[in-house]
């Protein structure tokens, strides 16, 4: 989940292409490990899956932007 946060965060520093990808990987693998009953933490993981999600989407966002704009 702090990695999603961070990527929603600093996606203007390119820092989103990493930490994004890794709150998605490791918020799925988190609800895999909660669904074998090895952690309670699952809100938590989805979490991570939804704010991962969001800072891949608005880094893309960020990277059309900047591309458009350099294409102008």
């Amino acid at each position: 989940m702090v990695l999603g946060i961070l990527s929603i965060c600093l996606f203007c520093m390119y820092l989103g292409v990493v930490l994004g990808p890794l709150g998605l990987i490791f918020g799925i693998l988190g609800r895999k490990k909660a669904a074998r009953g090895e952690a309670t933490n699952a809100g938590m993981a989805l979490a991570g899956i939804i704010t991962g999600s969001i800072g891949l989407a608005i880094q893309a966002v960020w990277i059309g932007v900047i591309v458009w704009a350099a294409m102008r």
